[in-house]
């Protein structure tokens, strides 16, 4: 990127990618400025499949366990969907690393939303169709986006049978 198309304020986001099935890996440098960047992954990060759960309504129960922090911001998204046909269900919550407490490994089962005014059995998660699921783990070095920032991502999916 030549500096003469950035702007006071501008950032330049350098990333590298690498996948594999039911796997995504990800690092992302802020700079304020054209110059060399050195990238790297994080830390593994290898979640196990989460349970299904059946009554009340399919829902997902996750067991993740953290990883060595490399970086001070460190959150998960834990996500769980169903297709049948056009009818789309799906789930998803965000949990920080101080979810774990001093825990090496934490338990999270997405709630059964099926008593809260307007529900719709329409918006549940389908029990004759597969799960689809993913766990997110992102470590970032700062809580804003300003040059030096670092931000890595990784994601692991599967699906549970019906």
């Amino acid at each position: 990127m030549p500096s003469s198309l950035l702007r006071a304020g501008d950032l330049i986001r350098v990333g590298i990618t690498a996948t594999r099935p039911g796997a995504t890996e990800e690092s992302f440098l802020y700079l304020g400025a054209p110059g060399p960047a050195s990238l790297q992954f994080g830390p593994a990060f290898t979640p196990t499949a989460p349970a299904r759960t059946a009554a009340p309504g399919v829902r997902a129960a996750f067991s993740v366990s953290g990883s060595a922090d490399t970086l001070p911001q460190v959150s998960y998204q834990l996500s769980a969907s169903t297709r049948a046909g056009s009818a789309l269900a799906w789930q998803s919550v965000a949990i920080s690393q101080r979810w774990f407490a001093d825990a090496a490994t934490t338990a999270y089962e997405l709630p059964d939303f099926s008593g809260l005014p307007g529900w719709s059995n329409a918006m549940a998660m389908d029990s004759s169709v597969p799960l689809k699921w993913s766990v997110t783990r992102q470590e970032q070095s700062d809580k804003s986006y300003q040059a030096g920032l670092l931000v890595r991502t990784s994601m692991v999916s599967g699906e549970l049978a019906n």
